[in-house]
């Protein structure tokens, strides 16, 4: 999931209903928490995500919150635009 706008106003565009990132990523952990209450939890799955575009830790603890795990896919690839790791260079989150 992209965790900011960063690559949508890279692309020189904008989501209209979200000017700026905490409009955005308010959006997205509701979407998160709408499909892990909706769909997820009561069929027993369980819910990972992809989490890029983000340098911020706290940003990226509030939707592994939703999550029962993550990838974090840049760690291994040496990406020169790779995500921050955390303060501490954390790159495995559990629930």
């Amino acid at each position: 999931m992209e965790a900011s706008r960063a690559k949508i106003v890279d692309n020189g565009t904008s989501p209209a209903k979200y000017p700026d990132d905490k409009s955005y990523q308010d959006a997205v952990d509701g979407f998160l928490a709408y499909i892990r209450q909706d769909y997820f939890q009561p069929r027993g799955r369980l819910m990972y995500g992809n989490i890029v575009s983000v340098d911020d830790d706290a940003v990226r603890e509030r939707y592994i919150k939703q999550l029962d795990g993550v990838m974090i896919e840049s760690f291994a690839t040496d990406w020169s635009n790779a995500i921050s790791m955390g303060k501490a260079g954390n790159v495995v989150y559990n629930r």
